[in-house]
């Protein structure tokens, strides 16, 4: 009798934390809606940890299926077959990807007497970085430094401070290009000096445009020419709507500056009515683009989205002339007289 309660009790155990891992993207997305205190800090952190190291094994792969299917919501052929795929399968193919399961990248450049790039941000960057890196080496001569750390973002400084790592690094080295990716982990309160600003209200705004500005003034300071490149729609209604708003802000002070350029992701990675899609079809056939957990882009869509990216080159050309052309008026101004 004893044995047989204890294997229920231990049964129950096994079920209640299978639930749990298989649910833990669900509740890290609740834990940021919560008011930022070190117990809710803590369960962000539980399951962020439990979500990525549950999707590294496979475990989200079945909730995902098992999601659609108990939802009623349809999906393709392609999605049931990568569903049912062997995770031993999954994991190998996921391994290949550069920077995946990686706390943070970097990758300093080969040849500094070449043309140097610095490339930015938080996981989206570090799926994306070494496609940008080759295409830019192989199309355009451009040697890259890579600097991308998984989980950080503008919201959290506390956490880590993205406007000071690269005045850190523009101090070391000349960039004539900075690419920055990041944002997706921001749909959550900032916190400053003691005061919590809850997302999309005013004062949070105000707070995230300037950091946003922050950034931008110091790659221009530099002479460095920016591209911010957007965040593509999640498949999370509440996270996408939280991305939209982020996006809107980078927008609007990205391409207030004389230095920079917005590269919106939408169109690239977004299906004929720019809506989030996990398929797309390319040069003839379909193709996954976006990762199981519907917020990260598969190799083959960040190696489209880096095509893009690289051709947008002679854009960011154009505005090395306007910068050229501002610094030249300012020169020609008269100098104010002295008394």
């Amino acid at each position: 009798m004893k044995f047989e309660r204890w294997v229920a009790v231990k049964t129950v155990i096994i079920v209640y934390v299978l639930l749990i891992t298989l649910q833990a993207r669900s509740i890290y997305e609740w834990s940021n809606r919560l008011p930022y205190t070190p117990k809710n800090d803590f369960i962000r952190k539980v399951s962020l940890r439990l979500w990525r190291d549950g999707s590294a094994i496979g475990l989200e792969s079945p909730a995902l299926f098992l999601n659609k299917l108990l939802t009623n919501e349809t999906f393709t052929y392609q999605e049931i077959r990568q569903a049912s795929t062997n995770y031993k399968g999954l994991l190998k193919q996921r391994d290949k990807e550069i920077g995946k399961g990686l706390a943070e990248l970097s990758i300093a450049s080969n040849d500094a007497s070449s043309t140097q790039a610095l490339l930015i941000g938080d996981s989206n960057m570090m799926r994306l970085a070494p496609h940008l890196k080759d295409m830019l080496q192989e199309k355009n001569k451009i040697d890259s430094t890579i600097k991308a750390k998984l989980a950080t973002g503008l919201a959290r400084r506390d956490v880590f401070d993205w406007n000071l790592t690269i005045e850190n690094l523009l101090k070391e080295k000349k960039f004539k290009f900075i690419f920055i990716m990041l944002g997706a982990n921001d749909g959550q309160d900032i916190v400053e000096d003691n005061i919590i600003s809850p997302f999309g209200e005013t004062e949070w705004q105000v707070r995230y445009r300037r950091r946003v500005t922050e950034i931008v003034s110091t790659t221009c300071k530099s002479s460095a020419t920016a591209v911010w490149i957007g965040l593509p729609p999640m498949r999370n209604p509440t996270l996408n709507k939280k991305i939209k708003l982020i996006n809107d802000i980078y927008a609007s002070e990205v391409n207030q500056s004389r230095c920079a350029l917005y590269l919106p992701s939408e169109p690239i990675l977004t299906d004929q009515d720019n809506t989030y899609t996990d398929f797309k079809e390319i040069a003839g056939s379909i193709e996954k683009i976006r990762a199981d957990d519907g917020i990260h882009i598969t190799r083959v869509g960040n190696h489209l989205l880096a095509i893009n990216v690289v051709a947008k080159l002679k854009t960011l050309a154009k505005i090395k002339n306007r910068i050229l052309r501002h610094k030249i008026s300012e020169l020609r101004k008269p100098k104010p007289h002295q008394h």
